[in-house]
């Protein structure tokens, strides 16, 4: 079945295993740091126009299917919301209130690079059937939008307690 594939269409068949320098692949936007097995994101598309089309722009760029930065996309959302509200044109020059709560928001943005979270839910140590395992949900619904949370608790015969989070938005 490959050999029906153009090559131009295949992945990248030359993978580096080098461990002292890993490296790092791109899933669906989503960053994958390959030596420490972790996701993460890289922040872009910060210059365009203070307008509602810009925001909204910017926003839409934060690509985020797992939902790992629904915390702080929400806030954007939010925002993006408001400006509906108050009749906002696309290019219209924004109100200083909806200009400070953006700038605040796009200033913090680049802080969310700095997030890692682990690719596995496996366990690093000790075996699972040794362990006790609890799944805990939450969900939450606001005026501002809707959310989960939902973590696994590991419990290790010695005593020691992992957890493993994750974050979703809608």
């Amino acid at each position: 079945m490959l050999k029906s594939v153009p090559s131009d269409k295949l992945s990248n068949q030359n993978l580096n295993l080098d461990l002292e320098d890993p490296p790092v692949e791109r899933v669906l936007e989503i960053l994958w740091f390959v030596g420490d097995d972790t996701l993460g994101f890289k922040i872009r598309h910060l210059d365009r126009p203070e307008t509602k089309r810009g925001i909204l722009s910017t926003v839409c760029s934060l690509f985020d299917p797992l939902g790992f930065a629904a915390p702080v996309a929400l806030a954007a959302r939010s925002l993006v919301q408001d400006l509906w509200k108050a009749n906002v044109g696309w290019d219209e020059p924004l109100g200083e209130e909806f200009l400070s709560k953006w700038r605040t928001w796009k200033t913090q943005l680049p802080s969310l690079s700095q997030l890692r979270i682990p690719r596995s839910y496996i366990l690093q140590d000790g075996d699972p059937q040794d362990c006790k395992l609890q799944l805990h949900v939450f969900l939450d619904a606001s005026e501002a939008g809707y959310g989960a949370s939902s973590y696994l608790r590991a419990e290790y015969p010695d005593g020691r307690v992992s957890l493993y989070l994750h974050h979703g938005e809608g």
